[in-house]
């Protein structure tokens, strides 16, 4: 598996391969564990959604990268069943951004000062 690494190669030469759909996944089901441990139930339950919505947005981005190799479709002239699939990917990209804006917000320092009791 390859190692997490948030860092950006300086060039596309310096890229290792991407990763692979297991790799993908491993990291999805990871990310779904560490949500079953949050003592809130709610933010438990954000984590798993979320965690489903990144593994339907892999599987579906790969389908249509691969579909669309084996053709002469560009992003300027898709069919339109590829159409609706894109249209579909970016609604879940959208999702994906809106939960994971609700989880750093949850996490941030300032909704924990808001939640935590008044002396």
């Amino acid at each position: 598996m390859h190692e997490v690494n948030n860092q950006i190669p300086a060039s596309p030469s310096a890229c290792p391969e991407p990763p692979t759909s297991a790799e993908r996944q491993a990291l999805v089901y990871a990310y779904q564990h560490q949500a079953l441990s949050r003592p809130d139930r709610l933010a438990a339950n954000l984590g798993l959604l979320l965690g489903d919505l990144l593994s339907l947005a892999h599987g579906l981005g790969a389908q249509l990268q691969a579909r669309m190799r084996g053709t002469a479709e560009t992003p300027q002239r898709l069919d339109p069943r590829s159409a609706r699939e894109v249209e579909f990917l970016l609604k879940l990209d959208r999702q994906i951004d809106r939960f994971s804006q609700l989880e750093r917000h949850d996490r941030s320092p300032a909704s924990q000062r808001s939640l935590s009791p008044q002396h």
